[in-house]
């Protein structure tokens, strides 16, 4: 990269420095304008709908049904809409949901519930540290429970279940993301039923974020239909962010059992009275044209990374090879810091990546944190393939 390009870059990629307690989205929004920014894991294929019969909206025509549309008829619609398309039979069958701006704001308000209701929290690790931070600002101490990569996160998860004792009431939350960030790690349909199962019975609070569902057919299974099922107190994050590039245009819904429905949503009402119709209306446009599209181009970047990662030979691996996830999760050679190397690779070649340290989120130095750095792949095939192309390079150097 030419240094006359570098100096424009510098202002902002130099504060991204070797600090191992950086939180992620911070890292992310400093790197966000560098010319090959493949750190943050939002939906970024500027060209690549354009090329395929995914087509534009008519956003004029939008902006125009949003001014007269029943707010709570379109909060249904785009409701089962969503969840119809993730095959999630169940919830939208029985429906007891909300809106929320982002999958944040949903994360934001179960942290409130939890505090007000002084139930603990067990948090999956590794995973996004904003998750944590949100929760520990509330709770102020948050467990973690270690999974494995590749291992998964069933055995970890139904390990924990079985070693915990019954109390009365319900005092404690675990926190799932499936399929987790940044492993792409999974649940199958029997291991899923198995926790449900174990919560239910251990009398704890089931919190699960499925953000990243839609890239993964494999967790497209009806999961509400173990929860509606088991009687198990539960809360669910579903989110539109990360799926199409809508320019951040988004819609979260957080779902919830009924036993707990209406004291979530009280504490919701506080935080917002809706999502814009706009937004809700340009996620039904994209419901109507599904996902196929973005898993294909997820699928084929994901390709491009893994046949030119075995030819180039550098040292790199895949954490998990049965990820599906929008993202990567890279090991690097034993030398070489995380750390280190995505500033490197930020100062000198115009690329952005996120080191693994702050997924590991309970501990400020952790040994696979400093091996490890996470690549996003919804991004055009052209800018994946050059930024690619450049951390193989800057290995060789």
């Amino acid at each position: 990269m030419s240094q006359i390009a570098l100096n424009g870059l510098t202002a902002d990629a130099r504060r991204h420095t070797g600090s191992i307690v950086r939180k992620l989205t911070d890292v992310e929004y400093e790197l966000l304008d560098l010319p090959l920014n493949l750190a943050d894991a939002h939906a970024r294929q500027r060209t690549f709908l354009e090329q395929t019969e995914f087509g534009r909206p008519d956003l004029e025509q939008l902006f125009d049904q949003s001014l007269v549309v029943s707010q709570r008829l379109l909060d249904e619609q785009s409701f089962m809409d969503f969840h119809r398309l993730a095959n999630q039979v169940s919830a939208y069958r029985s429906p007891l949901f909300l809106c929320c701006y982002s999958s944040s704001t949903a994360l934001e308000i179960i942290a409130n519930f939890l505090r007000v209701r002084k139930i603990e929290l067990t948090l999956i690790e590794p995973t996004f540290d904003n998750l944590a931070d949100i929760f520990r600002r509330h709770l102020g101490r948050v467990s973690p429970l270690r999974t494995s990569i590749p291992n998964g996160l069933e055995p970890a998860v139904l390990d924990w279940l079985d070693q915990i004792d019954l109390r009365p009431g319900l005092s404690r939350a675990l926190c799932l993301v499936v399929p987790n960030n940044p492993s792409g790690d999974v649940i199958t349909p029997e291991g899923w039923s198995l926790i449900v199962e174990k919560c239910a019975a251990k009398q704890v609070l089931l919190v699960l974020d499925a953000s990243f569902r839609l890239f993964d057919e494999a967790v497209c299974f009806d999961m509400y239909e173990a929860l509606m099922e088991s009687g198990v107190s539960f809360l669910a994050v579903e989110d539109s962010g990360k799926i199409w590039p809508t320019g951040d245009l988004k819609v979260a819904f957080l779902n919830s059992s009924r036993d707990i429905y209406h004291a979530i949503s009280s504490i919701q009402s506080d935080f917002l009275l809706n999502v814009p119709p706009l937004t809700q209306l340009l996620l039904r446009w994209c419901c109507g044209r599904g996902v196929h599209f973005i898993r294909r181009g997820i699928a084929r970047n994901r390709h491009f990374l893994r046949t030119t990662m075995e030819e180039a030979d550098v040292g790199l691996s895949v954490a998990s090879m049965s990820s599906r996830s929008s993202v990567e999760f890279i090991r690097l050679p034993p030398a070489v810091n995380s750390v280190s190397f995505a500033q490197d690779l930020a100062l000198t070649e115009g690329i952005s990546v996120l080191p693994g340290v702050q997924f590991y989120w309970s501990t400020p130095d952790p040994s696979e944190g400093l091996s490890t750095f996470r690549v996003a792949l919804a991004r055009d095939a052209s800018v994946f393939e050059r930024g690619w192309r450049g951390i193989l390079e800057h290995l060789t150097t």
